[in-house]
């Protein structure tokens, strides 16, 4: 497992190749040890509600300058080394084009129901725009590896994001029906979420991905999870796998009825052990996110793998005072100044209540006036220098002590993750602004 101080910041949150580069510029000289991204696959102003596989062609703005010809045995490899969903990803993106409607549940029956003589029929009518949409792919895969060639060169590893669910409108779901719970007509009638009943620390949500089918198709959906890992350790030398009590517990939303809105059992534990077992295969190392797990199964497995978990600083409350004191994290999990879900830590310390913030400074031993951005500095620093956790991510904000944020969960319907960072390093100075 991966030890050292790593700062998350969205890979879609820099303009170009070039930024990308002189990010890692940046973490090298700092003596950091990687980068946490978040999703790269469409779309990327809705990175936990994405496709779930393949690169996402508005990620790095330079993606389609000059691209370098493709030569047939560099394609013939390429398709050999992502056969198992790259077919159908470039049909669903051809597909989506020709009918105008990313919706495939609203397509024309036939090719809507993957009719063999319907897929044989678009497959050839529309092969000029499945190849362009190969060759795409082709390019962004070249950037992406470059990047982590460059990475590996610098000492630095390169840290992905696996969230649990995909969108409605993935081309996975297209291609795997019968692994999620849909309408007769595709549609969906329940949806992820967090229900009301269920203590999250987060409350009720509603995040609006189709369920996967585990009681009747189980190893098809786990067909789904090992096409996504290997999809990203393509890329990544670790994973953070999103929702992972989803695995045991899972929350059902009934949009039209929330009457009905309940918590329904996950597979469990063998379910989890296979994933994990897969990702094994193909080296990546993988930490999970097991904030507002309520379950002891999930939390004894992890006793039992070895597997790191997740702290983070701004979800101490009174609630949570575990969390208040920096100094008592422990190494088996990863520690966390902020995440994209939650405010950034100064943000978060100037709308924190005075009782609370009196007993973080007393629960770390810090003077009574020190101010939020003096506070906010001293706690990141301590989180990076002291604490006893094996791997701390700090994002940018808190780096730079700015207060704007990615996301605000459970508001599917609002647009965020549009912020980007513009890149200007002195390397005398050792400076990234």
């Amino acid at each position: 497992m991966l030890s050292g101080i790593i700062t998350f910041l969205p890979l879609s949150s820099l303009k170009n190749t070039h930024d990308a580069h002189l990010f890692l510029d940046w973490l090298a000289k700092r003596k950091q040890r990687g980068w946490l991204q978040s999703p790269i696959s469409a779309p990327l102003l809705m990175p936990y509600k994405n496709n779930g596989i393949g690169i996402s062609p508005d990620l790095l703005e330079d993606i389609d300058a000059a691209p370098r010809p493709i030569s047939p045995s560099e394609r013939q490899q390429f398709l050999a080394q992502n056969a198992s969903w790259l077919p159908d990803f470039a049909l669903y993106h051809a597909l989506s084009e020709h009918f105008r409607c990313p919706q495939w549940w609203l397509w024309p029956e036939n090719i809507k129901k993957r009719a063999p003589k319907s897929l044989a029929y678009y497959q050839t009518k529309l092969a000029p725009l499945i190849n362009a949409i190969i060759n795409q792919q082709y390019q962004l895969f070249t950037k992406l590896s470059s990047l982590r060639q460059a990475a590996t060169a610098k000492g630095l590893s390169l840290i992905g994001d696996l969230p649990f669910y995909i969108a409605h409108h993935s081309p996975l779901v297209w291609a795997h029906q019968n692994a999620f719970v849909l309408s007769a007509k595709g549609e969906l009638d329940v949806v992820s979420g967090i229900a009301a009943k269920s203590n999250d620390i987060f409350g009720e949500q509603v995040w609006g991905h189709p369920l996967y089918n585990w009681s009747s198709h189980q190893e098809e959906v786990l067909t789904i999870f090992r096409l996504r890992l290997a999809f990203m350790a393509q890329f990544y030398d670790l994973i953070r796998l999103d929702h992972a009590d989803g695995f045991f517990h899972h929350g059902a939303i009934y949009p039209a009825t929330p009457e009905k809105n309940t918590i329904l059992s996950g597979p469990g534990r063998e379910a989890l052990v296979s994933v994990l077992n897969f990702a094994r295969k193909h080296s990546l190392d993988i930490f999970l996110d097991d904030i507002g797990a309520d379950t002891s199964e999930l939390h004894h497995l992890m006793d039992d793998q070895g597997l790191f978990g997740t702290n983070i600083l701004t979800l101490a409350s009174f609630a949570n005072q575990h969390l208040l004191d920096i100094s008592a994290y422990p190494p088996h999990k990863v520690a966390f100044s902020s995440t994209h879900d939650t405010p950034p830590l100064l943000s978060w310390l100037e709308n924190l209540s005075p009782d609370l913030k009196h007993q973080l400074k007393v629960a770390n031993h810090l003077p009574e006036e020190l101010s939020d951005p003096d506070l906010a500095a001293t706690l990141r620093d301590r989180l990076a220098q002291l604490s006893s956790s094996h791997l701390v991510i700090i994002p940018w904000q808190d780096w730079h002590l700015e207060t704007w944020r990615f996301n605000i969960p459970g508001r599917e319907n609002e647009s965020h993750w549009e912020h980007k960072v513009k890149i200007a390093y002195n390397p005398q100075k050792e400076s990234l602004v």
